[in-house]
This record gives C-alpha cells, sequence and structure tokens, in this order.
C-alpha cells in the first residue's frame, strides 16, 4: 500500500501543511474582502431612482 511521505520531508504540500492551509484560507478571505468592499462601494454610489422613467398607462376608456 502506498504511503505518503512524512510532512517533514516535504513541507511545502499544502494539503499536508496546515501553516499553508491557513496562509491559503488568509489570502482567500482577504480577497473575498476587497471583493465584498468593492459591491458595498458599487451598491453605495449607484443611483437609487432609474434614470428614464416610464411613461405613464394610459386607460382604455
Amino acid at each position: 500500500m502506498f504511503r505518503f511521505p512524512d510532512i517533514e520531508e516535504h513541507p511545502m504540500i499544502p494539503f499536508t501543511n496546515p501553516e499553508i492551509q491557513l496562509e491559503l484560507i488568509h489570502s482567500q478571505a482577504a480577497e473575498l474582502e476587497r471583493e465584498a468592499s468593492k459591491h458595498r462601494l458599487a451598491r453605495s454610489v449607484r443611483k437609487t431612482k432609474p434614470r428614464f422613467r416610464r411613461a405613464p398607462r394610459q386607460s382604455l376608456s
């Protein structure tokens, strides 16, 4: 049966090294935070009312 090498032998394998896993999680969290702040900024800058108003409906009577 195949045995995985010891973690100390290969410290750069990201899925077996918890420090690298933690670093990847932190970098992903930072990226998500940047995207969320961009999204919040875009929503705050966007106009609330539409630029072109819809024409009033004409009654048929």
